[in-house]
């Protein structure tokens, strides 16, 4: 179970919020340039800084898509370590699947969804 608000999350205006059933405000787009927590305001239409609030804003709102679909490559992944066993796989291919597991790996485990 995922300790995150869940999907579907959706913009409103300067709010990210879940849609569901259990609705209700996941984040607040803020003016990007606050250097203390004191500084941070709502982010206004018409702000020199909107169109960048509201690309940071979807980059949000497709976080629970993007950390799914890291976990099921590490799933994928998984799998495939155990229908290949000990079955040689040229190296660069074997490389570059190793790393690409562990840093999907280790996104997941930034956001709490899987343990280190």
């Amino acid at each position: 179970m995922s300790k995150h608000s869940p999907f579907p999350w959706e913009q409103q205006g300067s709010y990210i919020v879940h849609t569901g059933d259990d609705c209700g405000a996941v984040a607040l787009l803020a003016e990007p340039e606050a250097r203390t927590s004191d500084d941070v305001k709502s982010i206004d239409i018409g702000s020199r800084n909107w169109d960048r609030a509201m690309a940071n804003g979807k980059v949000i709102i497709a976080a629970p898509l993007l950390a799914e679909a890291l976990a099921d490559f590490v799933a994928r992944f998984a799998r495939l370590r155990l229908l290949c066993g000990e079955q040689e796989v040229p190296m660069g291919i074997a490389s570059l699947l190793y790393d690409t597991n562990d840093a999907a790996r280790a996104a997941l485990v930034a956001a709490g969804i899987e343990e280190a």
